[in-house]
């Protein structure tokens, strides 16, 4: 019964906003350049949480996902630890539990570690190991 109201909730929460996303996601080369890491994660415990506005300046609260994930390969490391993703607003990812997705974590932001469409990060499916391989090469070559 737990799963299905957090499973309710967050469909609800990401078919609201999902229509209004206008970005057209960044090319792999400048994903590659602007983020601080590039890594498949395999995401073991999402939470919606809520945090003070500092995006849109409404004063009030924002709701985020927030998810702890097992790193499964390293594209590009990060100077520093990473211990969590988060996912907010009409570009954000429905991030789940049991799911694998390929993560492309921003330098800068006003939300520490948020992905989203826009930042080059998706959910891995069984039909893109292509798309995965091409995009290993494109990392290996740029960051070596």
């Amino acid at each position: 019964m737990k799963i299905k109201l957090v499973v309710a909730i967050l469909t609800l929460f990401f078919s609201q906003i999902a229509s209004a996303c206008r970005c057209d996601g960044l090319s792999p080369e400048d994903a590659i350049d602007s983020s601080k890491a590039i890594m498949i994660v395999y995401v073991v415990e999402t939470k919606v949480k809520e945090i003070p506005d500092n995006i849109f300046g409404s004063g009030g609260q924002v709701t985020l996902l927030e998810a702890k994930f097992k790193t499964l390969e390293t594209l590009k490391a990060s100077r520093e630890p990473i211990n969590t993703i988060r996912s907010i607003g009409s570009c954000g990812m429905p991030i789940m539990a049991g799911k694998k997705y390929y993560v492309s974590i921003p330098n800068e932001g006003s939300i520490e570690n948020l992905i989203s469409v826009c930042t080059g990060s998706f959910q891995i499916w069984e039909s893109d190991k292509k798309k995965l391989k091409e995009l290993r090469h494109i990392v290996h070559n740029k960051t070596n």
